[in-house]
């Protein structure tokens, strides 16, 4: 049970927790339309787009249903691989990651100790971005040697001053900015 009627809820696994901030998409959402909606966060963490239909059907089954459903698909849900890149989609989680995130933000190269499989994913691509390297749990004994290698060779730092730099000028408000025009863009051809 909800304890209000959300005019927007927002649904995904943990990438759409720590990535998208009611607050932030209610105080665009209010500039733009000219009026107060409320929204709500139901991201769960590993949820797979079956939960996300089941949770659409539950909310838009209710007495005062959502005026709005968005549901934020992660891209590895959709493919085994890895890409090298982040998009600009992939952006909004990156501000909620803490520490990792604002390392790699500052230009900082970094060591990550993966301790579950999405720190994995992310650890290797960190990796493929060239800003780091990850040790995987299972293997604690490469500390050593991937510490040694992260701090002699300048290439990691160079790729994360590089990451640094193009992503300087992103922002929340403006990637929920991004997010909501693409939905409602998306809202608009399907009529």
């Amino acid at each position: 049970q909800l304890p209000w009627d959300p005019d927007v809820v927002i649904l995904g696994d943990s990438r759409t927790i720590h990535g998208v901030v009611p607050a932030a998409v209610e105080a665009v959402l209010e500039r733009e339309l000219r009026q107060p909606l409320r929204v709500v966060n139901l991201g769960l963490p590993g949820s797979p787009p079956l939960t996300h239909l089941a949770w659409t059907g539950h909310l838009l089954a209710r007495d005062k249903p959502p005026r709005l459903v968005v549901i934020q698909l992660s891209e590895y849900i959709f493919s085994t691989g890895i890409d090298a890149t982040l998009s600009r989609e992939a952006i909004p989680s990156l501000f909620r990651l803490g520490d990792a995130t604002a390392a790699l933000l500052a230009g900082k190269a970094q060591l990550a100790l993966p301790t579950s499989a999405e720190k994995y994913l992310n650890g290797r691509r960190l990796e493929l971005l060239g800003a780091g390297l990850a040790v995987p749990q299972a293997n604690p004994g490469r500390i050593p040697d991937k510490l040694q290698a992260l701090l002699s060779d300048g290439r990691y730092t160079r790729a994360a001053e590089r990451f640094a730099e193009k992503y300087r000028a992103a922002s929340r408000e403006t990637q929920t900015r991004t997010m909501l025009n693409t939905g409602s863009q998306i809202l608009i051809s399907q009529r």
